[in-house]
């Protein structure tokens, strides 16, 4: 599970208002955020690229979805350290094929929430 309800449900104080809410912005922008961290990756922008998975973080974490944070935090690690830029063409990939599969994971949470 990528989505981790009890998490965000503490995160908001269990307000089932600030959880739709949560999960709603998490839907409007998580695609946009895939869609620049997979832009920048493909231009070999590892400043903007770093900036792209940064920026993508704190929905992450407010939604519980831990792994794909932690490959987030991989990709920006690898952008600061050249040695280790090979290492995008796995973690990219994964990171993105993980937030996909959070945002479907919210999708279905924001349904089953009244």
């Amino acid at each position: 599970m990528h989505v981790n309800l009890d998490y965000l449900s503490d995160q908001v104080d269990h307000d089932p208002d600030m959880m739709k809410m949560m999960l709603d912005t998490f839907l409007e922008t998580g695609p946009e955020y895939i869609r620049r961290v997979n832009h920048d990756f493909q231009a070999k922008d590892y400043v903007a690229l770093r900036a792209s998975a940064h920026a993508f973080l704190s929905s992450l974490r407010i939604l519980g979805a831990k792994d794909t944070a932690d490959t987030i935090v991989e990709v920006e690690n690898c952008c600061v350290d050249e040695d280790r830029r090979h290492e995008l063409n796995k973690l990219v990939p994964e990171a993105m094929s993980l937030a996909v599969q959070a945002l479907a994971e919210a999708e279905t949470a924001r349904k089953k929430i009244v």
